[in-house]
């Protein structure tokens, strides 16, 4: 996860699939890869790949997250929302895998059902830690990058262990022409992107 972090995606899907050949029943190592094919932008192994990770255990909660992050990509909005609901349902309402709904809400058309995510989320922040990343795919998925950006800044201040994948993760793509992007990559001290995906 580190390598694909860093944007040398091949050679972090080589490790998780070499990971697998050591465990090739470990829902870990096999969601790890589906993540890496997702970041690497080949969305449709990585939908293979969760699948197959949710025959081993169908309550996986990263494979299940994942798997509705693939379909959102994809533009699959029905079947997102749908493995994503329930993603956090089997994760008790992790904010994060919220935010991700809320994300394929927004990017589908659904604007209602996203306002409503991010007033629920914001409103769970006053009673508990909610990370900013969070907030901020679903105003990603709004298409409001000004927003986006800012709790990204945020999230930096909280030392949010998922920026490490800002510059991967398919579901920022639309803020990376966005002026307030490269000073958060600066300060996050990311490698240069030439040799990402």
């Amino acid at each position: 996860m580190y390598l694909a972090a860093m944007g040398r995606l091949g050679e972090a899907i080589g490790e998780a699939r070499r990971a697998q050949t050591l465990d090739a029943l470990s829902p870990i190592v096999n969601t790890d890869l589906g993540w890496c094919l997702l970041y690497a932008g080949r969305g449709g192994e990585a939908v293979d790949q969760f699948r197959k990770t949710l025959d081993l255990d169908s309550k996986y909660v990263s494979a299940r997250w994942g798997l509705g992050a693939s379909y959102a990509q994809q533009r699959r909005f029905t079947e997102a929302v749908a493995e994503l609901t329930q993603a956090v349902t089997l994760s008790e309402g992790s904010p994060l895998v919220s935010g991700h709904l809320g994300y394929a809400y927004g990017l589908g058309g659904m604007a209602s059902e996203a306002r409503k995510t991010l007033a629920d989320l914001k409103t769970l922040s006053s009673r508990e830690y909610v990370p900013s990343t969070a907030i901020a795919l679903v105003h990603a998925g709004l298409g409001e990058k000004a927003e986006a950006l800012e709790w990204l800044g945020r999230a930096f201040d909280e030392h949010d262990f998922s920026l490490v994948f800002l510059d991967v993760a398919p579901w920022f793509d639309s803020l990376r022409t966005e002026p307030g992007y490269e000073p958060l990559r600066r300060r996050l001290q990311l490698p240069d992107r030439s040799g990402a995906r």
